[in-house]
């Protein structure tokens, strides 16, 4: 497997090209479209799949372009569908920038394989969030869940504080060698997040 980490944006964004034998998907293409096509075409990769940790505007911002560019598909949980069309949900509204982008081609729910990554189903930070877990790499992608010394906030439309915290102890069961690749900021694992919240 290999992994390329994009931050985009003017509130940094990690966005995250993964690639194994099969096929390449890239996870919460936020912002700079052009910047991540030139760095898909640099690397002579051929991206088959989008994948929406959550649908907040600073991680759909370049979906349409990057859909539109190379013919990937869309996948989000279903319960953050609406955010991809509704401005206020997906906050883009409030940033004088209105996304109200492209429908998924396919929903998510938790358990759901792509390639070697299990969705788990996050929400609290919105209710559709996910994280993807490669449990043989030892590789968490958290989206806005939990980050290095911190966690997703709730006070946004959809957020629920007690919902992300029965989210984060689930996640706090996952080895404590997981490395967790966040949608902002450095990465972490589960062993440092556990001594952060302690």
């Amino acid at each position: 497997m290999k992994l390329h980490r994009m931050e985009l944006g003017f509130n940094g964004t990690n966005s995250y090209l993964v690639s194994d034998q099969d096929s390449t998907f890239i996870i919460d293409p936020g912002a700079d479209g052009e910047k991540i096509l030139a760095f898909i075409q640099e690397k002579n990769l051929e991206v088959d799949k989008i994948i929406l940790t959550h649908g907040h505007f600073d991680h759909i911002g370049a979906v349409a372009y990057i859909q539109e560019k190379t013919g990937a598909k869309l996948f989000i949980h279903s319960e953050d569908k609406e955010y991809l069309m509704d401005g206020q949900k997906n906050l883009s509204y409030f940033t004088g920038d209105l996304i109200e982008t492209v429908s998924p081609d396919s929903l998510l729910e938790e358990g759901d394989l792509i390639g070697n990554f299990r969705v788990i189903h996050s929400p609290g930070h919105t209710p559709g969030s996910i994280c993807l877990y490669n449990e043989e790499e030892g590789i968490l992608f958290s989206g806005d869940t939990i980050f290095k010394n911190g966690y997703g906030r709730t006070d946004f439309p959809g957020g629920d504080q007690q919902t992300l915290f029965n989210s984060i102890r689930k996640l706090l069961q996952l080895p404590d060698e997981t490395i967790v690749l966040p949608g902002h900021g450095p990465s972490t694992t589960i062993a440092e997040f556990k001594r952060y919240i302690s």
